[in-house]
This record gives C-alpha cells, structure tokens and sequence, in this order.
C-alpha cells in the first residue's frame, strides 16, 4: 500500500508535519527550526494634569515577538540578515547619546545643593553615564563578533546540504527504523509507532 502522507521536501522518506513560512516547502521535524521575530509598537496617550493646567500627549514603545517556523536554510538565511542587518548599529548610537545626555546631566548637578553638600545628586547621572557605556560597549562587541556568527551559521547550512548529499534518506531511515511502522505527531514532529493514540513526548492526543 502507497503512504499517501505528504513527504518532507529535504528528507523524502520522512512525512512532513508543517511548511516553511518563508519558501513554501513542506518540512519534517528534523528540518523544522522556530525563528522568533522581535516587533516594535508604539501607542501614544494623553496624560491630564487638572483643569487649570491642561494635558499633554506622550508616546510609550512596547516590543512583541512573533513566532515563525521555517527550514534550516531559510532559518539560516533569516538569522544571517538579522546579524548583517544595519539597524543594529543602532544600539550604538542610542548608547552614545544616552551616555552624552548623562554627561550633560552630569555637568548641571555638580552645583546643585543636595541634603549632604553640592554635587550630592550627581550619582544619579552617573549610575546612567556607565550604563550608557555599558550600552555602547556591547553594541561594540557584537559589531566585533558579527562576522564569525555569520561564517558559523554558514558552515552549519553548507553542512545541512552535505548531509542530504551523502545520506539521501532521512535520519531516522538509516537508523534502521521501518518508517511503515511509524508516524509524526502533528504536534510535536516526534516519531510514534502507528498503533499510538497518545505522544509520549508531548502527551496530545493523535
């Protein structure tokens, strides 16, 4: 009897649980990576002081994630482009001019009287004139590191494509596994004999 279960588009003895968002191909579990997207969204509100003096309108950016299943080489592709991409300089900028504002923040309460002396309150525009460095250090260092992650990520796709060449079946084929005698679950990806009603690994019902 032919299996009529649709096939992974990388390992074509193994059934394929979902598709990649990004190419369309159908993927097994093996090849299925979860690639989570950080968004930005800003909302603005209007906050008001009393009758007598009005309101004033101020903006608030909160940050969400998104979650996208993907095949190994688009997953590889996508995090290589949120490496190289150039708004990631911009913590670097973001940290010099928090560190200047602090700076200048400095400068002003170095004369301004606090309950044990002038220059009592300059902690405060400290404590953020280190974290401003601290902020332009790591954008520094991750600059640094970019271009090894990116080899890194490349060397495990050229990898992925040198294991399909030398092993055509899928992983779990040339373990010896009798794949007529198994099936995915379509929650998790794991392998479960025909006859199971329940995944040992996640426990959803089949």
């Amino acid at each position: 009897m032919t299996d009529s279960n649709p096939k992974c588009a990388y390992h074509p003895n193994w059934d394929a649980i979902t598709k990649c968002e990004k190419c369309g191909k159908l993927i097994c579990a093996e090849c299925k990576n979860i690639y989570q997207q950080r968004h930005s969204r800003t909302s603005s509100s209007r906050y008001s002081y009393g009758s007598s003096y009005g309101s004033r309108r101020y903006s608030r950016t909160s940050y969400y994630y998104t979650r996208h299943e993907l095949c190994t080489p688009c997953f590889h592709e996508r995090k290589i482009k949120a490496i190289e991409s150039p708004f990631n300089y911009c913590t670097i900028i973001f940290g010099v001019i928090f560190a200047g504002v602090a700076i200048f923040m400095t400068s002003s309460f170095l004369s301004f009287p606090g309950p044990y002396g002038p220059g009592f309150f300059v902690i405060v525009p400290i404590i953020f004139v280190i974290i401003g460095i601290g902020i332009v250090i790591s954008g520094i260092l991750g600059r640094i590191t970019a271009p090894e992650k990116v080899e890194a990520l490349k060397a495990k796709n050229e990898e992925f494509f040198n294991n399909l060449a030398s092993a055509p079946s899928s992983s779990q084929a040339s373990a010896g596994y009798d794949l007529s005698l198994y099936k995915s679950c379509p929650y998790c990806g794991d392998k479960v004999e025909k006859d199971e009603k329940i995944c040992d690994k996640c426990g959803s019902e089949i």
